[in-house]
């Protein structure tokens, strides 16, 4: 599949710094942290309890297992939506068969208006990077893909759900452009096919602003 791009003029490329383990961005507004680091600041104390069970080397090494595979498979799918050649050679036999399943919910991508985009806004006060912005069958959309080894209920992936939205607010105030749905596309191991979770933005922008609100009063 050749994939469509539609012509809107480029975004800016923002850097970013890492601080006592939070990502900031340095936006022409000013540095302003990531929205992972925003919305991670409510699952510390999870991820902590995870650690303390698990016990920290292997805390460890699944986080760079996990870390390691995600940026890999991001890479596919990156080159993939940008119409370049896969290359599998610096992924494990596992990723490249999971990424062939996952091509076809890719191709019900199109018309796309970027890939790997940087997006900040000054009304949330927070900034990211978010994997594609483009119609999804046919419906303008934000969209993220992800990649998980287990089923996750829809409860506990709230947070991936406020992540686009951000995006989405962020993407309307720096183009003028609004995209009502956020869509995110997921590879789990143990089931036969992705996971697609369509949604529309607006139900997660009162749960996405209170969050923020506590984090600017706490930090």
């Amino acid at each position: 599949m050749t994939f469509t791009y539609l012509d809107f003029p480029p975004l800016p490329d923002i850097k970013t710094e890492t601080v006592d383990g939070k990502r900031f961005y340095l936006t022409p507004a000013g540095r302003l942290p990531s929205v992972t680091t925003v919305l991670g600041y409510f699952d510390k104390e999870k991820i902590i309890r995870w650690r303390n069970r698990v016990g920290e080397e292997e805390a460890n090494k699944v986080s760079s297992k996990a870390t390691s595979r995600g940026n890999s498979f991001h890479s596919l799918a990156e080159s993939y939506l940008k119409n370049k050649e896969l290359d599998f050679s610096k992924t494990s036999k596992d990723n490249a068969e999971a990424f062939h399943k996952f091509m076809p919910v890719l191709n019900r991508i199109n018309n796309i208006h970027h890939v790997e985009a940087s997006l900040y806004s000054l009304k949330l006060g927070m900034a990211g990077r978010t994997d594609v912005i483009a119609e999804f069958d046919g419906i303008g959309s934000i969209i993220d893909h992800k990649t998980s080894v287990r089923a996750k209920k829809e409860a506990w992936i709230q947070h991936y759900f406020e992540q686009l939205a951000a995006y989405g607010i962020m993407y309307r105030d720096m183009t003028g452009i609004t995209m009502k749905q956020i869509v995110i596309l997921m590879h789990v191991d143990e089931l036969p096919e992705p996971v697609v979770y369509v949604k529309d933005t607006s139900d997660y922008i009162l749960s996405l602003k209170e969050k923020i609100r506590k984090y600017q009063e706490e930090n």
